[in-house]
């Protein structure tokens, strides 16, 4: 039966990307946005042409793919690199590839994930998130089956299309290593998680040195080669940034870790959302008040100190982040500091639920934050895009959620999908500076 079911969704899923394609080829035949940076790329590498643009930030990855995929096509018939065939591939990636990497994450759900709206919504533009997401999902997938050394050429690929996945990868390396860990000595996984960091110290100050070299070399050493590659590449760059480094200079941006824990709480909702949460959070915060005083300190400071307003979020009013900006942070002077709790609140929510997955320690919990804070805080400018990967990884390793609640997420990513899609393609505006181009509102 759920063979069945994942059939049809597959089949529905297909139909309705290659529809949405259509219209949105339709109504925006021209690159839009960071669009006109990637097409005249691709279409110059598929042309043989390998002149770098010296605006985009991101590695070629993206545009070996688009020339590879189309050779391979011509060898059959004539397809020119249009916006809609490139487009096309990154949709191909969205609705066949995508799914299949899920599958093998958590078949039971893959399909409700899969829509999941910002991602879903790149899969119909010429943007580098979906093949980024897609082998950085393998990678994991790789990684989580033991086989390290698929997972470090998945994880290299992905390199290719987004830097800051050479964190991820890392990521990955150490939680496996720490699997091994847990198999190693199995009284872990039946220790409180407050208390497995002393319990498993005891155990490794009795262990073997040479045992735990040769543990730790089994596990890391493919990944170790990409990230030594990834090391000589930043060398010779001088940076990690390939163009336009002046508009992306690393920062101290702490406050970008507050607003990702919001966006993967608000997106979540359906997975943890019950009349008895708010009591539990008032519950948690009445039994360690003390806690409580102190982290809403932290934030303060956060906010206070590290909060960064870069000129694109305010030169550009067709995304979403300007108004949430405007509306909501810059509204007054007191008005960022109204959100602690909600801030802490989403901390909650998402250690919670990583808590209460029985494949998830402390450790691991640990090397997650430190990830997602190493990818973030570097970056000054606030995108939705730059917390796909963070809220990806995050949901696929919390525990199963029930059936009615991946039911109600799916219908939540699919409302979602319907209005940015209605207001990207209904809801058009004109600058003044560029009269009779339509202006268009997406994440």
């Amino acid at each position: 039966m759920s063979k069945q079911i994942g059939k049809h969704f597959f089949v529905v899923s297909a139909v309705t990307a290659c529809l949405l394609l259509h219209q949105i080829t339709d109504k925006v035949p021209d690159p839009y946005l960071d669009e006109i940076f990637h097409v005249p790329q691709a279409q110059r590498y598929v042309s043989g042409d390998y002149t770098w643009d010296p605006k985009i930030t991101t590695p070629p990855g993206l545009y070996i793919l688009t020339e590879y995929v189309l050779k391979s096509v011509n060898l059959f018939a004539n397809v020119e690199p249009s916006v809609a065939v490139l487009r096309g591939i990154n949709t191909f990636g969205l609705a066949a590839v995508l799914p299949w990497v899920l599958y093998g994450l958590s078949k039971e759900q893959a399909h409700s994930i899969s829509l999941f709206p910002v991602l879903y919504f790149f899969g119909f533009l010429f943007y580098t998130d979906i093949w980024s997401s897609i082998f950085i999902l393998a990678a994991l997938y790789f990684s989580r089956s033991q086989r390290h050394i698929l997972a470090a050429i998945t994880g290299f690929i992905s390199v290719w299309f987004r830097q800051t996945n050479i964190i991820w990868l890392l990521e990955f390396m150490a939680c496996a290593l720490i699997d091994q860990l847990w198999t190693m000595w199995p009284d872990l996984t039946n220790t409180e998680k407050k208390r497995q960091i002393s319990v498993l110290w005891r155990h490794i100050k009795a262990a073997s040195f040479h045992d735990l070299v040769r543990l730790a070399a089994a596990v890391s050493w493919a990944y170790s080669l990409v990230a030594a590659a990834f090391g000589y590449f930043v060398y010779l760059n001088g940076g990690i940034v390939l163009g336009d480094k002046s508009n992306h200079m690393p920062s101290v941006h702490v406050a970008q870790l507050l607003y990702c824990t919001v966006f993967i709480a608000a997106f979540s909702w359906p997975l943890w959302l019950s009349i008895k949460t708010p009591l539990r959070f008032l519950n948690v915060i009445y039994q360690k008040p003390l806690v409580f005083c102190i982290v809403a300190l932290s934030f303060f400071l956060i906010i206070k100190y590290t909060t960064i307003e870069h000129p694109f979020l305010l030169a550009d009013n067709r995304h979403y982040t300007f108004y949430l900006w405007r509306r909501l942070i810059k509204v007054n002077d007191i008005a960022r500091y109204l959100a602690i709790p909600v801030y802490y609140f989403s901390i909650w929510i998402i250690l919670k639920s990583l808590g209460g997955s029985r494949t998830q320690n402390l450790l691991t919990i640990l090397v997650f934050i430190g990830a997602t804070a190493t990818v973030l805080i570097p970056t000054p400018l606030i995108e939705f895009r730059y917390y796909i990967i963070p809220y990806l990884v995050w949901r696929v390793r919390i525990a199963r959620p029930e059936s009615a609640r991946l039911i109600a997420e799916g219908i939540w990513y699919v409302v979602v999908n319907i209005i940015v899609f209605y207001i990207f393609l209904t809801m058009d505006f004109e600058w003044p500076s560029e009269p009779g181009k339509a202006q268009r509102f997406m994440w």
